[in-house]
């Protein structure tokens, strides 16, 4: 379940990205620092949406910011369930699949990816981390405009699948 009481934090799902260092970007900097991919959730226009961002030899332009017709959880409160699915294929493509939030944990993820991004990582590098990290990002120069800024629980449902 998430939420997001401010436009200036984000909540961050990454694989690698962050290289060696030890604290995640500012919600207002690039995402990721090293070769890698994730989504990146954020309140705007007052729903929770996503866009995907990645880093291959550069940090690559992040798609738009998009939403579902129930968005990604509810802004206000922690009483909505998300589901999303993010894949690299390999060769560059990134895609985020994901489910509309509910009330109720059964939650299908559509067959068709909701957004696409190209150009991102074919390799690995050896500065990278390993396996998932979630990130709750504050503005490095603007002060969150609610508290809590941005919160992410889980109930045991992570999955990994790396081929």
């Amino acid at each position: 379940m998430m939420h997001m009481k401010s436009t200036n934090s984000k909540i961050r799902i990454v694989m690698g990205g962050t290289g060696n260092a030890t604290d995640a970007p500012w919600a207002n900097q690039d995402g990721l620092t090293a070769k890698g991919f994730g989504a990146e959730f954020a309140l705007q226009s007052g729903i929770i949406q996503a866009r995907l961002i990645g880093f291959n030899s550069a940090y690559l332009t992040p798609t738009a910011y998009t939403s579902m017709t129930n968005g990604f959880g509810n802004s206000t409160s922690d009483n909505a369930f998300f589901a999303v699915m993010i894949e690299s294929d390999g060769t560059g493509n990134i895609y985020l699949y994901a489910g509309e939030a509910s009330t109720t944990p059964n939650i299908v993820i559509g067959p068709s990816p909701l957004l696409t991004l190209t150009g991102g990582p074919t390799t690995s590098t050896s500065s990278n981390r390993f396996g998932p990290e979630i990130q709750c990002v504050n503005d490095q120069t603007n002060a969150p405009t609610s508290t809590p800024s941005a919160q992410l629980q889980s109930h045991g449902n992570w999955l990994l699948d790396v081929a």
